[in-house]
């Protein structure tokens, strides 16, 4: 998979990752990042996502520029990213660099949303 046909498909998974980098840590993001099979990297994804309905049924008192964007995750093309990885995360270095562009994505997506203290 080129790193063009990657940077088409992953929207859901940063956006989701960075709600969670938002709301409590980098956790989620880390081990994602450094799964070193497909099996962990689905495990991991398993893991955020159910971190993710609970933040969505309970925001709390996130900013409202994040509670939108959980309000925008598209859970239809969320299963469409995940399946992408289970699918095409066979091959060791296409899998590290599909997992390495989606937590840089949600990193970068996340800074905009932390405020300095």
């Amino acid at each position: 998979m080129a790193l063009e046909e990657t940077r088409e498909k992953f929207e859901q998974i940063p956006n989701l990752l960075a709600v969670l980098t938002v709301a409590g840590g980098y956790e989620h993001v880390d081990r994602l990042a450094y799964s070193n099979s497909k099996g962990l990297a689905l495990y991991y994804l398993r893991e955020a996502t159910r971190a993710f309905h609970a933040i969505k049924r309970s925001p709390g008192n996130l900013p409202e520029d994040v509670k939108k964007l959980i309000e925008e995750v598209n859970s239809d093309y969320l299963d469409f990213e995940i399946r992408t990885i289970q699918e095409k995360g066979n091959d060791t270095g296409k899998l590290r660099e599909m997992l390495s562009y989606i937590c840089s994505r949600a990193l970068a997506k996340s800074s905009k949303y932390i405020k300095e203290k």
